[in-house]
């Protein structure tokens, strides 16, 4: 059979829509050379159902609408604990609880040290904890939407949260099984974009050893005794298999992973032409209020604030009921405007320079590309600022 998922090539979001609803289970994901996740076609057991296709959210391509503007938040909850453990202001936290205290059960993205990579776990599995914050990683789905589905079936409340397109995959998935979304809450995120696996294990095997792994991973480390470990900072800490960890800033060694990650250096294929994030599906979206700085600079104390966007109006009341226990005010879409618009037009132009950088790794190994992309002596210099700048932070933080 000539499946239409398997001809779509770039435009492919690695959701796993087709996987999970193939009856005979003649589609897998599996990563590519680059360590993407695709599916792949065992023909053998094919029945020509066309489920597949037809559970595509690229084959199916819909319009759909773009954000309310007047339905943006920043929030922030009380609970400093709670912050700290929190990539920006607790915002997936408040949800997770709401669905959790009506019996239900929350999917989110749990790094799996083990298995050296990033996968879709629920609460029924592992701890909330292990689901909160953010990864800059591509989650394996597995067979979560059609986990999903048997929950809903059942009657059983759940919370989704995952990119943009994963949500847009769940939901056509949910289409085709005729299965009903009134007991679902989905969550997206300002999605920059997302690197594979593959790169991240590169990158964390220039710390491990034979008998050192790492097994645990905090993308957004924050320690409020520490001037130079805050919210803005983007301090990364690596929990490693003898109980050790390392943590360091992102001008440091974070260097090789968090700027080529942000200068849009090895991310999938299909992000660079990206437009789900500016038409989301999911009921509420949310991410870093970096913002924040400029709309009330006042508040910016460097411990973390989220933007929330109520999507779908059925959950303003929810929302309004929640935000009651922490910090909670309306703000303009202007105000988070440029974490959509501007980065999906820088990435489309940088779609020839990702080829290259990608193409070095092959060639040259992880290490070397970025070294190559960025020149060591640039490295370096930034380094050098940066611990400068961590110094004299340190000496004020002291004298306040």
């Amino acid at each position: 059979m000539d499946l239409k998922i398997l001809q779509i090539n770039d435009s492919c979001t690695g959701c796993g829509a087709c996987a999970n609803i193939c009856p005979k289970h003649c589609l897998s994901l599996k990563p590519d050379d680059e360590g993407f996740f695709y599916p792949i076609y065992d023909a053998s057991a094919c029945m020509e159902c066309g489920l597949c296709e037809k559970a595509c959210h690229v084959v199916n391509r819909q319009t759909h609408s773009s954000f309310e503007k007047d339905r943006f938040y920043m929030y922030r909850t009380n609970d400093d604990s709670l912050l700290q453990s929190s990539t920006s202001g607790g915002g997936f936290t408040l949800f997770a609880k709401w669905i959790l205290d009506k019996g239900g059960v929350v999917f989110g993205s749990r790094y799996n040290g083990e298995h050296e990579c990033l996968e879709v776990f629920s609460t029924d599995e592992t701890t909330l904890a292990s689901l909160r914050k953010s990864k800059y990683v591509e989650s394996f789905t597995g067979d979560s939407f059609s986990t999903i589905r048997k929950l809903l079936q059942s009657g059983r409340y759940v919370m989704y949260c995952g990119t943009p397109c994963q949500v847009r995959g769940l939901k056509q998935y949910l289409s085709v099984t005729h299965t009903s979304e009134e007991l679902l809450l989905t969550v997206d995120f300002a999605c920059h974009g997302i690197p594979s696996n593959s790169y991240f294990t590169q990158f964390k095997k220039m710390f491990e050893s034979k008998r050192k792994k790492v097994v645990d991973v905090d993308f957004r480390y924050k320690d409020f005794s520490k001037p130079d470990m805050m919210w803005h900072d983007m301090t990364l800490r690596l929990g490693f298999s003898d109980g050790s960890e390392k943590v360091f800033p992102r001008f440091s060694y974070y260097y090789y992973y968090y700027e080529p990650f942000l200068d849009n250096l090895f991310l999938r294929k299909s992000c660079y032409n990206c437009d789900i994030a500016l038409h989301p599906d999911a009921d509420i979206s949310l991410g870093d209020f970096w913002g924040i700085n400029k709309h009330r600079t006042e508040l910016d104390d460097n411990k973390g604030m989220s933007f929330i966007s109520v999507n779908n109006g059925h959950y303003l009341p929810v929302w309004e009921e929640l935000s009651k226990v922490g910090f909670s005010e309306k703000m303009p879409f202007d105000a988070v405007a440029y974490q959509y618009v501007d980065r999906r037009e820088k990435r489309a132009k940088q779609r020839k320079v990702r080829d290259e950088f990608v193409l070095s790794i092959k060639n040259n190994g992880y290490k070397r590309a970025v070294i190559e992309h960025y020149g060591m002596i640039n490295m370096i210099k930034a380094i050098h600022v940066r611990r400068i700048k961590n110094v004299v932070k340190k000496i004020l933080w002291k004298q306040v």
